[in-house]
């Protein structure tokens, strides 16, 4: 009988490094399932899905080579609420069902789910293991500036979000991400995953 797979989710306001945890966490041998990557993949050119964003959101979100340009689609539905709820409504059915075909399907013993929304959409309940990646705002708004978002439109993608504190109280485990180092971080998920090797031992070698 084939063993059932670790599932392991990271979730995380923007800017709060949760990508970075979750490449911290593979290197002892999980596969990454980035959220994110399969959202943008459901709105590659042609698709249903990108069909219907550009019928509700207009021709303006498309780049010259007419595909669904991210910073201009980002810009209105963050900046928007009512906007971001439509979009999720085309996006997410897909994106959750994609999802949970990767993290069911053969492959690598852990599977690690990188999701800014994990926590918003409930899969905290569905995934063994949660963490939930904080940092300052003050960090976060620096690292999502340096991505090439500007001051506002980092505020405007963090507010959009579930706020940390709803969050802390549904995770299993918090990182506060405010090291000076990415080997400081590595440290710290060393020890998660020593953590994760003794609670999960049938699962983890």
């Amino acid at each position: 009988m084939m063993r059932k797979a670790l599932v392991i989710g990271i979730g995380g306001q923007a800017g709060s490094g949760k990508s970075l945890v979750a490449r911290c966490l593979a290197r002892h041998g999980g596969e990454i399932i980035a959220a994110d990557k399969i959202g943008w993949n459901l709105l590659e050119r042609g698709t249903p899905s990108a069909r219907r964003v550009v019928e509700v959101f207009g021709p303006g979100i498309l780049d010259p080579q007419g595909s669904i340009d991210r910073k201009k689609l980002g810009t209105i539905v963050f900046a928007r609420r009512a906007a971001m709820t439509k979009l999720n409504r085309i996006v997410h059915p897909a994106l959750l069902a994609e999802l949970r075909r990767r993290a069911q399907a053969p492959g690598k013993p852990v599977r690690i789910i990188d999701a800014a929304l994990l926590f918003s959409w409930g899969w905290q309940k569905k995934v063994d293991f949660s963490i939930l990646v904080t940092a300052t705002r003050k960090n976060k708004i620096a690292r999502l500036m340096q991505s090439g978002l500007s001051r506002t439109q980092a505020r405007c993608r963090i507010a959009s979000q579930l706020p940390e504190e709803k969050m802390r109280k549904l995770a299993d485990c918090v990182i506060r991400n405010n090291f000076a180092t990415k080997a400081e971080l590595r440290d710290v998920c060393d020890r998660i995953w020593r953590l994760l090797r003794i609670l999960y031992s049938g699962t983890i070698n």
